[in-house]
């Protein structure tokens, strides 16, 4: 895909989420935001994966909402339908847990959650880490701070701390806790 569609894409993708969002009069915490955008062709068919969020969890509900009025667009809009000259398949969801986070906006919603964290140091070394987030700073640069968990003891010490800038984070994830 060259990165013009993937831009058109994107731009027409956020600017449908803002008029669902004003169209179901959703709160600021309930309002969709774009997460990610996946396009891909197998066999001839294009997919086109959205993953939107809110501040307090996306239901299924409001998933299909949003994918029927992308449909619905598509169908009517002869410039959509350049974009898929393919057949073509939309998937909308929820990034899920097993999906990693990419916006800040995700980090503060999961802040008390443990997370397992890649990341880069300052001498292009790669660490993994897992910690409870338990504070993510207001100005930039953003950083977040984990308390780091013993694989051993599962316990959390307060000299355990680790803050990180967003910018070194390669990759970070909710686990699941029993």
């Amino acid at each position: 895909m060259t990165s013009s569609r993937l831009e058109q894409l994107t731009a027409w993708i956020a600017r449908s989420i803002s008029e669902h969002n004003r169209e179901q009069g959703y709160s600021s915490e309930t309002e969709l935001f774009l997460v990610e955008l996946l396009f891909r062709n197998v066999n001839g068919t294009d997919y086109l994966e959205i993953y939107v969020d809110t501040d307090k969890g996306v239901t299924i509900d409001a998933c299909a909402r949003l994918s029927r009025k992308l449909a619905e667009e598509v169908e009517v809009q002869p410039e959509l339908q350049d974009l898929f000259p393919n057949r073509f398949r939309l998937d909308v969801s929820s990034p899920g847990l097993s999906r990693p986070l990419k916006l800040e906006r995700q980090y503060r919603k999961n802040i008390g959650r443990l997370l397992r964290v890649k990341y880069k140091d300052s001498n292009d070394v790669y660490h993994v880490v897992k910690g409870r987030l338990v504070h993510l700073s207001e100005h930039a640069p953003i950083e977040l701070t984990l308390q780091r968990v013993s694989e051993k003891k599962g316990k959390n010490t307060e000299a355990e701390r680790l803050m990180l800038p967003l910018s070194q984070l390669v990759e970070a994830t909710v686990e699941v806790e029993f």
